[in-house]
């Protein structure tokens, strides 16, 4: 934030449009290069979740609450297809190639990705088909 800062005092000075657009952009292109480094208190990051929390969450309305009501059976019953065809390709990955199961799941799963990095490594199979 002190760097958006910064650099967004200096484009301002200029009557750049969307200056303090622009001093977020170069303060995350300097961060994601490595050229500076960005440290957040935990109290800070909590404040800011509590804000866009509350942000959303003052945009429920009654019509909005009603209509996600409305439209929760064709959600779950979508999920369950998903979950269902997943697990299907699965179980043909596992009778086809040497693939334990969670490993055949999580590949077809979409995205089921994320929690790979948690596993324990498994053995590799030499052969790619039985």
């Amino acid at each position: 934030m002190i760097l958006s800062a910064l650099f967004s005092v200096p484009l301002s000075e200029a009557h750049l449009p969307a200056a303090l657009l622009l001093g977020a952009i170069i303060a995350g292109i300097l961060v994601g290069t490595g050229q500076a480094e960005i440290q957040v208190p935990k109290w800070l990051l909590a404040l800011g979740y509590v804000c866009i929390g509350w942000q959303i969450g003052l945009r429920f309305t009654r019509s909005v609450l009603g209509h996600a009501a409305r439209a929760l059976p064709q959600i779950l019953v979508s999920i369950l297809a998903v979950i269902i065809f997943c697990g299907g390709l699965a179980y043909i990955l596992t009778k086809l190639l040497d693939i334990d199961p969670l490993t055949a799941y999580l590949a077809t799963s979409p995205g089921a990705w994320m929690p790979l990095p948690s596993l324990p490594p498994q053995p590799m199979s030499t052969s790619v088909l039985s």
